[in-house]
């Protein structure tokens, strides 16, 4: 017996069950008769019994025995990347695949195969390959494989085997776990057979790092682009940018060696009208190419015409806020407000086109979030605590999380005594002024932001090396939440190499702050050391400012916000972009409707009516045909921008993926096999027998079906003499 509780509790509780049965039993048939009682007390000990005898569990021990597939099977890739002929002798992958299918077979007992198959987009059972060729432009052993798993469970045959003789190209790249977890459960073990090897295709192709420039009018914008090339040695490409009316915007070649990824940078001014304009992205081919269609691309160019609106505030004037407030009024794009403080109880304002001063004895500064809205950006230079105060440093907050303003703080460590809660506006932790020299130079992660290498030179450029020392630096404590240093300058001291975070950025719910943490960058124009450093600065301080707005969530003089969860999809994958609104509102009630349209050039394909709030609206379209699209709100040149690609194809890569064949067998418990071992994993596969476990499996009489017969029918015999009785 193997009890399944101790021995002890089930005779107490079986004989205190009988005798409360039994008492309950002759109260419930004191009608009876005699032998009626009896028969009723009986019958329902008999059931007592049995329940007693199923808690004993009787039975007896039995080695548990595995049972292992019940054969092999023979899975063939067809796909157009087996025509590649770089198998044994030079023949084709899939001549080759053939020959080994068939020498598979001749060692075959048959009794034992499975089935034999062919994949490609799909599994097909086949007879013979000799008549067939391969030609599915889709190669899916993932899904195949999980095909003829349930092929054979369903068969009532497992698999103890599977063969592939295959290069092992997926386009789609597929979770190999959605095949290798069912093929473990089913106890079968993959043994590929790598066909092919690498093929060198030579290639060039261009697409854009971002398939979307924000441009103001009459500006100069950087497209960053990513060149892929390989097998063609040393080349100098032409890379063209063209205009919707296919005029040439910019024209220019790139020295390229050996094979990679250069990312360079086009600066060009858009032509045309304000708006969405489509432009197409072209890189010269060569004679060796064997594919054209990825020499060619779309970019989406987003020309606005408002202006941004900027407030500069300067508590202590320098020469570095009085160059940049002449830099920034030279901007066609930008207009200047300034606020000075020049004497205790004495401050300037002159407003954006006029050069008419306002003069006043109180600190001039927006003093409500509707006025502080007006403007896109706020810089203060030095003296911050002569305009702001808990409540005003309160409303810069909401300007910048709520309505996704920007806050650019220049000239170092902007305070000689820190305002109450001004470290909510700030990126780092200040420390102490430090003296020396020190040399700029742009950190991996501006380049990766997008501000060097994009719109600015990038880390590598010999201009940084040019530039007059910074000065007035403050040593920053570590940084805030959130922070990234873009630029650095670096010294010597006693022989010690130091770093100092120079330009730093923090995103702060829909808007941006940054510091700004040297001064002196004027003397970058006026004093340059090597000649090709001239106007630096007038560069950097316009791009920052784009870089900024760009980045933070609402264009210039824009309430709505378009963006794009990924840029680039596949035929028939989701495309989502987020809807937001800009608002003065706290609430999440706040929100209003607009119509949102899906177009593809200068056609509208879908349009949309969605609610519009401060919290993102998710809007999901599923375009069918590849394409460069846009997302636009009607009446708001605001756009967002991705492209549709077709599937991978079979073709775009040749070279066969050993890799991923060996992890396929690994994962399973098989192994890659070499052509030659063909007969002999056939032999293996087909001699495999039952095997047992050391461990033994209990076999219990009470689950048998005599077992509920026996308390059915005690019950059913019951149940007759109580209603012959009338007791029911």
């Amino acid at each position: 017996m193997n009890p399944l509780f101790p021995i002890e509790q089930i005779a107490v509780y079986g004989v205190a069950t009988a005798a409360l049965v039994v008492w309950l039993s002759l109260r419930a048939s004191g009608s009876l008769a005699t032998g009626g009682r009896i028969a009723a007390v009986a019958l329902r000990l008999v059931v007592v019994a049995l329940l007693v005898l199923a808690a004993l569990n009787p039975g007896h021990w039995r080695p548990r025995r595995r049972e292992p597939g019940a054969g092999w099977a023979l899975l063939v890739d067809q796909s157009v990347s087996m025509q590649q002929r770089d198998a044994a002798e030079g023949v084709s992958r899939w001549q080759s695949a053939v020959a080994l299918s068939q020498r598979a077979l001749n060692a075959s007992q048959e009794s034992a195969l499975v089935g034999r198959f062919t994949f490609g987009e799909k599994l097909r059972p086949y007879e013979t390959l000799s008549a067939q060729s391969a030609t599915d432009n889709l190669s899916d052993l993932v899904g195949a494989g999980r095909d003829l798993l349930l092929r054979a469970r369903s068969g009532g045959s497992g698999i103890r085997g599977i063969i592939v003789l295959s290069d092992g190209r997926d386009p789609r790249n597929a979770e190999l776990t959605q095949l290798t977890d069912p093929a473990r459960a089913a106890g079968c073990a993959f043994f590929p057979v790598v066909l092919g090897g690498e093929v060198e295709q030579p290639d060039i192709a261009v697409e854009p790092l971002r398939r979307q420039v924000v441009v103001s009018l009459g500006q100069s914008a950087g497209l960053p682009l990513r060149i892929q090339h390989q097998g063609l040695g040393a080349i100098q490409p032409e890379v063209s940018l063209l205009s919707a009316s296919n005029e040439t915007l910019v024209q220019k070649r790139f020295d390229l060696s050996g094979d990679g990824v250069s990312v360079v940078n086009l600066n060009f001014i858009p032509q045309g009208a304000v708006g969405y304009s489509t432009c197409t992205l072209k890189i010269s081919s060569f004679e060796r190419e064997e594919r054209l269609d990825n020499n060619e691309s779309r970019v989406g160019v987003l020309t606005l015409e408002d202006k941004m609106k900027i407030l500069l505030c300067e508590g202590e004037p320098s020469w570095d806020s009085k160059f940049l407030v002449q830099l920034l009024r030279k901007q066609p794009n930008m207009d200047v407000t300034t606020m000075y403080r020049v004497a205790e109880d004495r401050y300037f304002c002159v407003e954006s086109g006029s050069e008419e001063q306002i003069e006043s004895d109180k600190p001039i500064f927006p003093d409500t979030a509707a006025k502080l809205a007006h403007y896109d950006i706020v810089i203060m230079g030095k003296g911050a605590e002569y305009f702001l105060d808990e409540e005003r440093i309160n409303l810069l907050h909401e300007f910048i999380s709520a309505t996704g303003g920007t806050l650019l703080f220049f000239r170092g460590k902007p305070y000689r005594s820190a305002p109450a809660g001004i470290e909510r506006l700030e990126a780092v932790r200040w420390g102490d002024a430090t003296d020396g020299k020190y040399r700029f130079a742009p950190t991996a992660a501006g380049s990766e932001a997008g501000l060097f290498g994009e719109m600015l030179p990038d880390a590598g450029d010999e201009i940084w090396k040019g530039l007059p020392d910074l000065e007035d630096l403050t040593a920053c404590k570590p940084l805030n939440a959130f922070s990234r240093v873009l630029g650095e300058a670096h010294s010597k001291a006693d022989g010690r190499a130091l770093s100092m975070p120079v330009i730093v950025s923090r995103r702060v719910g829909r808007g941006m702050l940054m510091n700004i943490n040297a001064a002196g960058m004027w003397s970058w124009d006026f004093f340059p050391q090597e000649q090709m450093t001239g106007e630096l600065y007038a560069r950097i301080w316009n791009q920052l400012i784009q870089w900024c707005l760009v980045t933070s969530e609402f264009l210039p003089g824009q309430d709505y916000a378009l963006r794009m969860m990924e840029e680039r999809v596949v035929i028939g994958e989701e495309a989502s972009v987020n809807l937001r609104c800009r608002t003065q509102e706290t609430s999440s009630a706040a929100q209003s409707t607009v119509q949102i349209q899906l177009c593809r050039g200068a056609q509208v394909l879908e349009t949309r009516r969605v609610n519009a709030g401060i919290n993102p609206e998710r809007v999901v379209f599923t375009p069918q045909e590849a394409g460069l699209y846009q997302i636009r709100i009607e009446g708001s040149p605001v756009t967002a921008v991705f492209e549709v690609c077709p599937p991978p194809g079979e073709r775009d890569v040749l070279s066969a993926d050993r890799e991923r064949l060996v992890k396929l067998a690994q994962l399973t418990g098989g192994r890659l096999i070499a052509p030659e071992e063909i007969e002999k994993i056939v032999t293996e596969l087909e001699s495999q027998e039952a095997d047992y476990d050391e461990t033994q499996k209990w076999v219990g009489v009470w689950p048998q079906w005599w077992t509920l017969t026996a308390v059915a029918l005690a019950l059913a015999v019951l149940w007759l003499i109580r209603r012959r009785a009338g007791l029911l």
